[in-house]
């Protein structure tokens, strides 16, 4: 969760974007719940704070929905390729304070021409 919460705070500070109230009150209180366990006078005083009604050891588990394989991986190459752009960068000429990124929705002809037959001569017996 204390990841989750990290990369979504550098993302937000990165981009210029303000955190949004309702995830963060909601990773808030589900943090409360799970730490209760651990630190129940922390949680209770934290779960008051919030203005909920009752105890924080009393109220449900949060749940999670199903994970989404592909924006997992889509989230994780993007923050690999702002990596790598940092480094990239750092290494840049001096006096260099521009940079441009292209993005493309497909790949030119020539390229699905050769991934394709790339994919005709795979054999996956061998």
């Amino acid at each position: 969760m204390m990841i989750a919460r990290n990369e979504y705070r550098a993302w937000c500070q990165d981009s210029g974007i303000a955190m949004h109230e309702g995830a963060v009150r909601h990773w808030v209180e589900s943090l409360a719940i799970i730490i209760c366990p651990i630190c129940p006078h922390w949680s209770e005083t934290l779960w008051k704070d919030l203005g909920k009604e009752g105890l924080a050891v009393r109220a449900p588990w949060p749940t999670v929905g199903e994970e989404d394989k592909f924006l997992s991986r889509q989230a994780k190459f993007l923050r690999d390729s702002l990596k790598s752009f940092r480094n990239s960068a750092g290494k840049a000429k001096k006096g260099w304070k521009e940079a441009t990124i292209l993005v493309a929705d497909d790949y030119p002809q020539w390229k699905v021409d050769a991934l394709l037959w790339m994919q005709s001569q795979y054999d996956a017996a061998s």
